[in-house]
């Protein structure tokens, strides 16, 4: 009986802190942003080649981008972030999308640290099924250079 009850309360409170989003729209995810860009993953690779980075819910990978487009920030050719995928917090990026090829439109923000972070709440999504696409415009060049690890 003691093992039901906390079972039960275990599904309860995870239910309670599950993600439970839709789409907020463009100009929401644009504003809560700080940065927007559609890249390609062309790695993911080990986290423990860069020093300071700390996680959290993380594959302990990161996964680097060849960007094309920007919308919002100061986005370089190459950009690099935590891959962390999503469980229940809606922070991270769905596993499926998570993967080398996977041509993306990401909306980026800082929480509270030096690394960014994406919500699978309409925060990223693949590119070509993106009506966000249409209502950016066409963006703009990533800057030449590239991301210098923190």
């Amino acid at each position: 009986m003691l093992v039901r009850s906390c079972i039960l309360l275990f599904l309860s409170i995870a239910s309670t802190y599950a993600c439970d989003c839709s789409d907020p729209g463009v100009q929401r995810k644009s504003s809560s942003s700080d940065l927007i860009f559609r890249g390609t993953i062309t790695a993911l690779r080990d986290a423990s080649k860069l020093a300071g980075i700390k996680f959290t819910k993380d594959t302990g990978k990161i996964v680097v981008f060849r960007v094309t487009r920007v919308w919002k920030g100061d986005v370089p050719q190459t950009f690099e972030m935590p891959a962390v995928e999503e469980t229940s917090m809606c922070i991270g990026f769905w596993p499926d999308f998570l993967k080398v090829g996977a041509d993306l439109l990401v909306y980026a923000s800082r929480s509270g640290g030096p690394d960014y972070d994406t919500s699978i709440c309409g925060f990223h999504m693949l590119a070509k099924n993106s009506k966000d696409l249409r209502k950016l415009g066409p963006g703009e060049e990533p800057k030449k250079q590239i991301q210098i690890p923190k």
